[in-house]
């Protein structure tokens, strides 16, 4: 059985990726915050909680770092394909 507390804290990272989602369309943290955490409560007018506007912001602020770690991550992993077993490259990209 999960805890309450874990449960609520998983569904507002669920939330905060939609958020993050809608930020990428030009939203504003506000509302893409309020749209992920209301749009399936019946109540829309409510106070939005502060973990899940503090792991958005927290999110955006660091989105430079982040993009440039995933692509160095992802150009390791396509090196590390492009070559068979004795380290020699097998198609150049």
């Amino acid at each position: 059985m999960t805890s309450p507390l874990l449960e609520s804290r998983r569904e507002l990272r669920k939330c905060a990726f939609q958020a993050l989602m809608s930020l990428e369309f030009g939203s504003d943290l506000e509302t893409a915050c309020r749209f992920a955490y209301t749009h399936d409560r019946e109540d829309a007018d409510v106070q939005l909680p502060n973990f899940l506007v503090e792991l958005v912001s927290g999110v955006q602020a660091k989105k430079d770092d982040l993009d440039k770690q995933i692509t160095q991550h992802l150009k390791n992993w396509l090196d590390h394909r492009s070559s068979d077993f004795s380290g020699k490259k097998l198609f150049y990209a």
